[in-house]
């Protein structure tokens, strides 16, 4: 006699690794949290999301990385080349509330003073 199967496993939904929410927008500006982990993986859906923001005729965007578990080398190579791409523009681009992660990466790659830029945050509109 063989012996019943387990009933099927429910699925498990999970948060993304990493995802970012658009806090506030205007036509200028726009206020932006990324969370969770930023690697090889996952980068891709911080590049859409600011690319999306540049691409929509904001001027200027702040991004609240203090949700930020992890970064990589690969997300520290986009946030160049993305603020790279905003300044091209005449836009920009900045960082409030970095986890203490992010700050130390920023700092080791020398763009603490280029990103990080909590006093120009009152620039862009608070969260509602």
């Amino acid at each position: 006699m063989q012996s019943p199967s387990p009933p099927p496993l429910s699925p498990v939904r999970s948060l993304p690794a990493a995802w970012v929410e658009v806090i506030r927008e205007d036509e200028r500006l726009a206020r932006l949290s990324a969370h969770g982990e930023f690697d090889v993986a996952t980068t891709d859906t911080l590049r859409d999301a600011l690319l999306r923001q540049l691409l929509s005729g904001r001027r200027a965007v702040a991004l609240d990385m203090s949700e930020v578990s992890f970064v990589d080398v690969v997300a520290v190579d986009l946030l160049i080349d993305i603020q790279q791409e905003f300044t091209r523009v005449g836009a920009t681009l900045f960082i409030t509330d970095p986890s203490r992660q992010v700050s130390r990466l920023l700092r080791l790659a020398g763009l603490d003073r280029k990103l990080l830029a909590a006093h120009r945050s009152a620039q862009v509109p608070n969260r509602p």
